[in-house]
């Protein structure tokens, strides 16, 4: 499978409409290989902090910002 997803790698661009409309409805060729390969040992320490979202303490901090009223300025 990685070896036929490779060979179409060269149609990634899509060179006609068709490529193109194949293309669009798929993750990009790399993150399809990289899926089916095995994990490597140091993925889980790299890839941790990119997946978790924010905590909770973070996203009261980010609602608050947002529901905060404009400060009105004195003319």
């Amino acid at each position: 499978m990685i070896s036929a997803l490779r060979k179409m790698g060269a149609f990634e661009g899509g060179r006609t409409g068709w490529e193109q409309a194949m293309t669009a409805t798929h993750p990009p060729t790399e993150l399809r290989i990289e899926a089916l390969q095995a994990p490597k040992p140091d993925d889980a320490e790299y890839q941790e902090d990119e997946l978790r979202g924010p905590g909770a303490d973070e996203v009261g901090r980010i609602l608050r910002s947002l529901l905060r009223p404009p400060r009105r300025e004195h003319s």
